[in-house]
């Protein structure tokens, strides 16, 4: 299932585009191509590992991992990446507009972001990650 979400808060509209939350409960293999674009992403996932080769992101089911978040960050790319999903993946991405994500982190963005993805591991965000999965209703958490 994927559902795409406007904000709601005319603040938030300023700087992001839309949220979106990507269940796949299906064990199966979904894939597609990401083509270059001005808005920067911010993926959090549940469960999964993600290896990186060049411009291809695989996001992979780990039950071992059970619980466990982690967050991509998305930095300037210039040509299409493969991205492909094994297993079920629970994933909410805030895209954001351009620039916009510099109003929600510390860092620079182009100092987090320096390659086309990235972990971004800041505790704070690593924990709202962790409420955003934990809430009863993701919807209205955004």
């Amino acid at each position: 299932m994927l559902k795409t979400i406007a904000p709601k808060s005319q603040l938030l509209q300023k700087y992001i585009e839309s949220f979106y939350l990507f269940n796949s409960a299906i064990h199966g293999s979904i894939s597609y191509l990401a083509f270059p674009h001005t808005n920067t992403g911010l993926s959090f996932f549940k469960g999964v590992s993600i290896e990186r080769g060049s411009y291809r992101v695989k996001i992979s089911e780990q039950k071992a991992a059970g619980d466990s978040v982690c967050i991509e960050v998305l930095g300037k790319y210039t040509r299409p990446v493969f991205v492909s999903y094994e297993g079920a993946i629970d994933e909410i991405s805030v895209v954001f507009k351009p620039l916009g994500i510099n109003r929600f982190i510390r860092e620079d963005h182009s100092k987090i972001a320096g390659s086309y993805s990235q972990p971004y591991c800041c505790d704070d965000w690593l924990q709202n990650a962790r409420d955003l999965f934990n809430s009863d209703n993701r919807i209205e958490a955004l």
